[in-house]
């Protein structure tokens, strides 16, 4: 399979000159700070495509001519008349041995993607999603309902192939692509005839074929869609389309409501999107028909990704080259769809597409960062970062390769690539430190008294160590030894403004250690044995030989902690809220108040007694007691730390 290899940008939009992106035939994760030219990216890669499905060269080049010569132009503004402007792209296969190199461009001067058959097919195939993509698409709304044909036939119905080619009136041979289908059928009879014309009956049924081609095909998207919402998402509701069929020549209808002739036009479908809520109260059918007014932006952006990704993969193409190009696609989601998202992307398309992943947000990016295991980002991924700088009077952008906190601390204290300097390593691994602290308090979902999450985005390196030691440490058995000691370098070595010298053996010493205790605290785990909202399962017997089978949704994590040279171990009194789903397949939906595992256990096994007069057989060992996919933690237990 062909991937890209390099993108070259000439004066395209905030690039000034030339400017070469190695991606190396990897995937590719770019921060780009407001202003920095990072969605020039997204739109070269967007035009570069695009430009395949365009009727002729003048449609794209209009984008790299002068100011002066086209209002569509995207040249850099700094850049001269005669100045080349364009995007070229090289793709290299991955048998890159039996296969040549191939280099397409669009630019002032040369298209040649138009007749480059694998360019077209990474068209078909690759998918480009920023905010706006995902926005525009329940934006398409009136007053009361979200109509989606406008945004099918600008953004979509390009890459919808029905299965048949159509032969026209005139004689004319379309391919099976929907929107020269739709074009065709738009433009209606040219010249008008009769009724009575034989054209006539044949053009009405071209547009019959057309209404059930885009009906047939909605229809599967549909499926795919509410599975994507139900087991991608977790959504509880289902959408569907009601599709109101295209008509040619319908009647005209004057003030007085009453038919006065033909319209002799073509009027166009509309695609309605209908949600449809879960059954309440023994109504079978719920239906939403303006979702905008119901549901927040974080649930219709899901519906918008899930509707894309089911297109994707009807007009999937084995083996096309393949982009998925995503600018910052995940803020519009909530905290729990962004990750839910990020594991769709990473899982189900990392194998066959190269991701483009772009952002402006730098938690957003760390979150990304966080999802792909470190061997992988050395090993299958570019990392970079984009910001805007100066060259002489023009402000361009800026590209480098990404460095952690901690390889910069490294760098800094070694001298490589950097000059030798004790109060930025000093800094960098304060930051490092800060990384580390934060990712464990967020695996382990900190909370305050009153059993609300800590928000720790903004907790300094002090903060970090004070609520480690306070509310994390000692509660799940980690020593606080290493805090102490820390917290004494964060005074002298992590603290620029005490660097009077800032080469002494003195510093020197303090950074080194420094640099172990980082080491012995990324050592210090905390995992999930069972992710939160999951169904665990357990058992209680009683004396009379009746069984209680019990179907329970966790609402935090179970969580593991290992410390260095030492196995994974739960903390059981570690507390969260439950919810009884089901007891003995009879639904319950009882939410508990916050208890460790045993005393859930305990609470349901006194509950029996109270309510029933049951004597329920105890067991002891509360890891042997909950189950998970039908075995206990005790062996999930075994099973990670082997």
């Amino acid at each position: 399979m062909y991937k890209i290899k390099n993108i070259k940008l000439n004066n395209f939009k905030f690039f000034f000159g030339e400017q070469n992106l190695k991606l190396d035939k990897k995937h590719t994760l770019i921060y780009g700070e407001n202003g920095s030219g990072k969605s020039s990216i997204y739109w070269a890669l967007h035009c570069f495509l695009h430009s395949t499905l365009k009727p002729n060269v003048e449609s794209v080049q209009k984008y790299f001519l002068p100011i002066s010569q086209s209002d569509e132009s995207i040249k850099n503004r700094y850049a001269l008349d005669a100045d080349k402007s364009g995007v070229s792209i090289t793709l290299e296969h991955l048998d890159y041995e039996r296969y040549a190199n191939i280099n397409a461009e669009i630019s002032n001067n040369v298209v040649n993607t138009q007749t480059n058959h694998e360019i077209k097919l990474m068209a078909l195939s690759s998918e480009l999603i920023n905010y706006k993509v995902v926005y525009n698409m329940y934006l398409a709304t009136n007053k009361n309902t979200i109509k989606l044909f406008s945004y099918f036939e600008k953004n979509l119905l390009e890459f919808i192939d029905f299965d048949q080619e159509l032969n026209t009136i005139s004689g004319r041979r379309i391919s099976r692509n929907s929107l020269e289908w739709w074009r065709y059928i738009k433009e209606g009879m040219q010249p008008y005839t009769t009724m009575q014309d034989p054209n006539y009956g044949i053009f009405q049924e071209h547009v019959a074929l057309f209404n059930q081609k885009l009906g047939d095909y909605l229809q599967l998207v549909t499926r795919e869609t509410n599975r994507s919402l139900q087991e991608d998402f977790n959504e509880d509701f289902t959408i569907k389309f009601k599709y109101t069929h295209a008509v040619y020549n319908d009647f005209k209808y004057g003030e007085d409501g009453r038919p006065h002739g033909r319209t002799r036009e073509t009027k166009a479908p509309e695609i309605e999107l209908i949600v449809e809520l879960p059954n309440v109260g023994g109504i079978s059918s719920n239906e939403v028909k303006r979702p905008h007014s119901y549901l927040n932006e974080a649930r219709l952006s899901a519906i918008a990704i899930a509707i894309r990704l089911a297109i994707l993969k009807e007009r999937y193409i084995e083996q096309a080259p393949k982009v998925m190009v995503l600018d910052d696609l995940l803020l519009s989601l909530d905290l729990g769809n962004r990750s839910a998202l990020l594991k769709i992307i990473l899982k189900n398309y990392a194998s066959r597409f190269q991701l483009i992943i772009l952002t402006h947000d730098r938690v957003f990016f760390d979150t990304v960062l966080k999802h792909i295991p470190e061997d992988k980002q050395k090993s299958d991924w570019r990392i970079l970062e984009m910001y805007e700088t100066e060259s002489g009077d023009k402000k361009v952008p800026k590209v480098v390769t990404y460095q952690s906190p901690l390889s910069k601390a490294y760098a800094y204290f070694k001298g490589e690539n950097y000059p030798i300097d004790y109060s930025a390593c000093g800094n960098n691994q304060r930051q490092a430190l800060e990384e580390i602290f934060k990712e464990q308090f967020k695996a382990y979902t900190l909370k305050n008294e009153n059993n609300e999450v800590i928000n720790v985005d903004n907790f300094m390196i002090g903060e970090c160590i004070a609520k480690a030691k306070e509310m994390l440490y000692p509660k799940i058995g980690f020593s606080t030894d290493l805090l102490d000691e820390l917290d004494i370098h964060r005074a002298q070595s992590l603290n620029p403004l005490s660097h009077h010298n800032p080469q002494s053996n003195f510093y020197k010493s303090e950074l080194q250690r420094t640099f172990e205790i980082i080491r012995l605290l990324q050592e210090h785990k905390i995992v999930p044995l069972i992710s939160k909202d999951s169904i665990i399962t357990f058992s209680i017997s009683c004396d009379d030989g009746s069984t209680y089978n019990y179907e329970i949704q966790i609402l935090d994590d179970i969580l593991v902690y290992k410390k260095p040279e030492s196995q994974y171990y739960p903390n059981l009194s570690d507390r969260r809220k439950y919810v009884i789903e089901k007891c003995n397949g009879n639904k319950a939906g009882h939410m508990t108040n916050v208890f460790t595992l045993q005393e859930f256990y305990n609470d349901t096994v006194n509950g029996l007694i109270k309510h029933l007069n049951k004597k329920p057989i105890v067991e002891e060992n509360v890891l042997d007691i909950f189950k998970f996919n039908g075995k206990s933690l005790n062996e999930a237990l075994t099973e990670i730390n082997n």
